[in-house]
């Protein structure tokens, strides 16, 4: 399989950051705690600002933009590293940027005060998201029932066919697999961008709450919603279609790991409206930069 490479859809990465009002507009608010515990962590402006730029260089990377740049910057990144721990055999010179650096040596040296840290983001951010869940749902999870075996791909299924429709997404039946609907919409000639949910994650159980030992701190393992976009290349009168690049809303929003875990329906039925949401809100420039991506794409394969 070979991957196209989407250098103007990358582009759109450089952005990332700046979105953050976008979604505070759009009534999103609980993936900020992450962004101000990180932002507070910071030592200098100098040391946020390259903690940043590392990694929309490697978001973009993975899009296929300066791909040999960042690589060839990557391996000097580690070589100096290696170099670091050679000298003072401490773990935390194995990273890469001046921000991780010493958030490991503090994982070392005072591990409960930044566990504490993180847990005092992740309860702000439950709760931001307690409010926010209401206000994306439309009340289908109620017509089903966490006991029946496929009522979470189902209430996908139907969240999609009534809200994704609006934005040009319907199933795809070529391209959807047993118990894996995809929803797709057209690009340009053979092209299709679709919804790929993945199904292994959904289907994890919810788990019952339980206390670490040594801080009380009360944690709960679940299911989690992954939703990347994937480009397709669907050939007239083929079978098939074949994934050619995917794309993350992580990559295009600041929204780092919010968004993915939920308990119950009515939150896995709020989380696939964010999505769409977020994808309405970045949709003419993400579309005319797919168009124009694989319009290039077609031009090399011809010469």
């Amino acid at each position: 399989m070979k991957f196209i490479l989407l250098p103007t859809v990358a582009s759109l990465v450089d952005r990332h950051y700046e979105r953050e009002s976008l979604l505070l507009h759009n009534e999103l608010n609980s993936f900020t705690p992450s962004l101000r515990l990180i932002e507070k962590q910071c030592e200098s402006q100098e040391e946020l600002e390259e903690y940043r730029a590392f990694f929309i260089a490697g978001q973009k990377s993975m899009l296929g933009s300066d791909h040999m740049i960042f690589a060839e910057n990557l391996e000097r990144l580690r070589q100096d590293a290696r170099q670091r721990h050679e000298k003072t055999k401490n773990i935390w010179d194995l990273e890469l940027t001046m921000f991780t650096q010493r958030i490991k040596r503090m994982e070392v040296e005072n591990p409960k005060y930044l566990e504490n840290k993180r847990q005092e983001c992740g309860k702000l951010a439950a709760k931001l998201f307690a409010h926010e869940a209401p206000i994306f749902t439309l009340g289908l999870s109620h017509h089903y029932s966490e006991h029946e075996p496929n009522a979470r791909i189902n209430l996908y299924r139907e969240v999609m066919e009534r809200n994704a429709g609006k934005l040009g997404f319907t199933y795809d039946k070529k391209l959807s697999g047993k118990g894996k609907p995809i929803f797709s919409k057209l690009i340009i000639d053979d092209w299709r961008l679709g919804f790929v949910i993945d199904v292994v994650n959904l289907k994890v159980p919810v788990c019952e709450p339980y206390v670490q030992p040594g801080n009380n701190e009360v944690f709960r393992a679940g299911p989690f919603l992954e939703l990347p976009l994937n480009i397709f290349h669907v050939p007239a009168g083929s079978r098939r279609g074949e994934i050619k690049q995917g794309i993350r809303f992580e990559a295009l929003f600041p929204i780092n790991s919010a968004y993915r875990r939920f308990y119950t329906l009515m939150e896995l039925e709020a989380l696939v409206n964010i999505y769409l949401r977020m994808y309405k809100l970045i949709a003419t420039e993400l579309e005319a930069a797919l168009v124009t991506d694989v319009n290039a794409h077609l031009k090399l394969t011809c010469l």
